[in-house]
């Protein structure tokens, strides 16, 4: 932009800048709310099913099942599970040369993915 650039051509281009951003902005919007719509109905499904388990769970127990045998049923509130940090200390702690400790890093995290992939599959895949 000059100072020979005609004040109406300044104005169609601010215009249009401020056109497309509020399209993106009301495209952001609109995705956005369905989103948080949708989880919020999910949540409100998930709640009524875990009190509906927990009943069943406590008619359960009421018929001689004992807490360990129905440990399996159980089912955590979505995105209550923590997941678990690995804990590693320095590289000049371990006495341990940079190749070797790299490798033992490396290990150590392959075997806590492995193992955090068990984990979060549920009770009845870990089975088969």
């Amino acid at each position: 932009m000059d100072i020979t650039t005609p004040a109406s051509d300044i104005e169609a281009r601010i215009r249009g800048e401020a056109e497309r951003k509020i399209a993106a902005v009301h495209t952001l919007k609109e995705i956005h709310n369905e989103i948080i719509e949708e989880r919020e109905a999910f949540l409100t499904r998930d709640s009524d099913r875990r009190r509906r388990l927990g009943e069943a769970l406590a008619q359960a127990k009421k018929a001689g099942f004992s807490d360990a045998e129905l440990k399996d049923w159980r089912v955590d509130p979505v995105g209550s599970r923590k997941r678990v940090k690995v804990r590693r200390t320095p590289a000049k702690n371990r006495g341990e040369s940079p190749d070797s400790s790299n490798a033992a890093t490396e290990a150590s995290t392959t075997a806590a993915t492995a193992s955090d992939i068990a984990d979060s599959r549920p009770a009845d895949q870990m089975t088969a």
